[in-house]
């Protein structure tokens, strides 16, 4: 598939290769954004791992209240945000961008050529 411009004729887009022997014939594109594979798998692992050394998952970023409620499926815990993500979050943003550090002043001058005005004797 092509898309032109009515006007010109120019070609704007076109539909990508697929990649041979694709199943679905899904573009390359749509692999690499199609990641859900790769994700599961390695949450399985992770939950394997965790299996063999006898350790529970608890959630990161939210704690086990005391409340329980009734579902279809059975009763089950509810959980509550604890904020620790907001902290964790500020911290690598400010191990991220590292902090100005001031060697010496500067007098601002707003011109990229120096001051061309004073020194051709132009002064308005």
């Amino acid at each position: 598939m092509v898309m032109t411009n009515i006007t010109t004729g120019d070609k704007v887009w076109h539909v990508a290769d697929v990649p041979k022997n694709d199943k679905f014939q899904y573009t390359h594109f749509a692999h690499k954004i199609g990641f859900r594979l790769t994700l599961e798998e390695r949450q399985r692992a992770e939950n394997r791992t965790r299996e063999t050394k006898n350790q529970k998952f608890t959630p990161r970023w939210f704690d086990l209240t005391d409340e329980i409620t009734s579902t279809p499926w059975g009763d089950i815990g509810i959980y509550q945000y604890n904020g620790k993500y907001t902290d964790t979050e500020i911290q690598q943003r400010a191990r991220a961008v590292p902090p100005m550090k001031w060697t010496s002043s500067i007098e601002f001058n707003p011109w990229q050529y120096g001051n061309v005005s004073t020194e051709s004797g132009n002064v308005s």
